[in-house]
């Protein structure tokens, strides 16, 4: 049987501390869908950082295509 690669989850903290913003600024963004994360139970998420900078990404190209408009 194959294995499956593992997922690093990061605390908000962890995640703000990456990106230089504050662990409040990535529940929020979490909360309004803006970025991905994992829910673990009711009070815990985790997000995973290559999707959030992914999410990032793509959100800035997208304000990019639509200021070209």
């Amino acid at each position: 049987m194959g294995t499956q690669p593992t997922q690093t989850l990061l605390s908000a903290e962890r995640v703000a501390e990456e990106l230089d913003l504050s662990a409040l600024t990535i529940i929020r963004w979490f909360r309004s869908g803006f970025i991905p994360g994992h829910k673990i139970s009711h009070k815990v998420v985790r997000f995973d950082l290559a999707e959030v900078s992914q999410a990032l990404k793509e959100q800035a190209a997208r304000r990019t295509a639509e200021g070209k408009r």
